[in-house]
């Protein structure tokens, strides 16, 4: 139990500390949110857009983000499965489906974002 409770806090903690330092970065460079402040929301997610097209993209970009994360959380969680497994066939199979699941669900991810930037940027020309 105390082995599962680290592997996932670990984690969520450095990636805590990469989002605290991004922010930091954008209080010291107000600039990096564009030249009109009118134009963008400046948020601890980073500089949100508030154009309606601009904004989806941010948004998809900030969801995808997650997605990645999330993805890359389950992997290592799939991997102390099989690391803890101590041989039992169970527990190895449950580890292998949590980590084919998060690389699955990752391409997923990838296949869509390339399908929809190819019909509706290249081919309808909506963006």
């Amino acid at each position: 139990m105390r082995k599962a409770a680290v592997l996932i806090t670990l984690p969520l903690f450095i990636i805590s500390i990469l989002l605290h330092t991004s922010n930091q970065i954008y209080a010291f460079y107000p600039e990096k949110c564009g030249a009109s402040r009118d134009q963008v929301l400046d948020t601890a997610l980073g500089c949100i857009p508030t154009n309606p097209s601009q904004f989806l993209m941010a948004a998809v970009r900030i969801l995808l983000g997650l997605g990645g994360g999330i993805a890359f959380l389950m992997m290592i969680i799939g991997a102390g499965f099989v690391l803890t497994s101590r041989g039992n066939p169970e527990a190895v199979n449950r580890g292998k489906e949590v980590f084919t699941g998060a690389i699955v669900g990752l391409l997923m991810m990838i296949f869509s974002t390339f399908l929809l930037e190819l019909i509706g940027v290249d081919i309808l020309g909506l963006f």
